[in-house]
């Protein structure tokens, strides 16, 4: 979870020359979002921290979810948490969603500065209030296990919740946990299969390696066939051996890989059809008909027999 790693922080303070927000931001807007990426991490790289969490601030509000990462990953790594709670101090009294969840951070882990669950739970509601899926995210840990609040499992599958509709990984992947087993919700793993799927396509690994468990056992089969193909064979192409068996032997699934293929074949006959005689359709009672007035000719009439035959053998597969 975002909050559950262990961190060395710098404690180190020197003096940071804040730059205008609104007159920084047009300047930000001009550019690229991967070159102020690369910019960003080679201000880090060069210790101009300020520099880089400017910029990982400004692209987290704009929505990257890169830039939220490597942040946070600057900070647990022990640098720069000085200069990023001063710039996030100005920018949190601008409503920044991404400030408010870098001081949470920075609170929580106490970096920097004395921990403080009261004060990373302050922030973290703040970053919720904007609109911050990585900071609701957080908030529901918070909850989840009683850390600077009362614990509540209810409050902590609603925050995860609402960090699931702004499209954080993470919180899917939490709503998934408590799906699965039962916490503030019904036991349910019917709604915890699309939950980590979610979390999976939005880039979250660990889901990717806990959902691959239950692919390898034949749970997540149930509920989710073609995903769990798609995940074996990802697995497979890694060399994973048990994976590689499951596809082979799983007779649900080699049944599952006869109606694809027989898919693709339809695809690609379909296709073929819409190239090659694209002047004939085919009507509700699968008759051809050409879209041209003109009177057919000989040759016409080979041409809609050469496209009646297509289409028949595809609705025969």
């Amino acid at each position: 979870m975002d909050l559950l790693i262990n961190s060395k922080h710098n404690a180190a303070s020197s003096a940071v020359k804040l730059p205008q927000a609104g007159c920084a931001a047009d300047a930000m807007a001009q550019v690229p979002e991967c070159q102020l990426l690369a910019d960003a991490l080679a201000d880090e790289n060069t210790h101009n921290y300020t520099g880089a969490t400017e910029k990982y601030t400004y692209l987290t509000d704009q929505g990257s979810e890169k830039a939220r990462a490597q942040v946070r990953k600057m900070l647990l790594a022990g640098h720069g948490a000085t200069e990023a709670y001063d710039y996030s101090v100005q920018a949190d009294k601008n409503n920044s969603p991404a400030a408010a969840y870098i001081l949470g951070l920075i609170h929580y882990y106490g970096l920097g500065r004395v921990k403080s669950w009261s004060e990373a739970f302050a922030c973290f509601q703040r970053g919720d209030e904007r609109g911050s899926g990585a900071a609701t995210n957080n908030l529901g840990v918070m909850y989840q296990r009683g850390n600077g609040v009362n614990e509540n499992v209810k409050e902590a599958v609603a925050c995860f919740q609402r960090g699931d509709e702004r499209g954080n990984g993470e919180a899917a992947y939490n709503l998934g946990l408590m799906y699965k087993f039962g916490r503030g919700v019904d036991k349910n793993f019917k709604e915890a299969v699309p939950c980590y799927r979610r979390a999976i396509e939005r880039g979250f690994e660990k889901a990717a390696d806990w959902f691959l468990v239950m692919c390898l056992d034949g749970r997540a089969q149930k509920v989710d066939l073609r995903f769990t193909i798609n995940t074996l064979e990802e697995a497979a192409k890694r060399g994973n051996k048990e994976a590689e068996k499951k596809l082979q032997e799983d007779p649900e699934i080699q049944e599952e890989f006869q109606k694809i293929r027989l898919e693709q074949v339809r695809q690609i006959h379909s296709r073929y059809a819409a190239i090659h005689f694209p002047d004939y359709l085919a009507d509700e009672n699968k008759t051809i008909h050409s879209t041209k007035t003109p009177a057919f000719t000989a040759a016409d009439e080979k041409r809609r027999s050469q496209a009646t035959t297509l289409l028949e053998l595809r609705d025969e597969l």
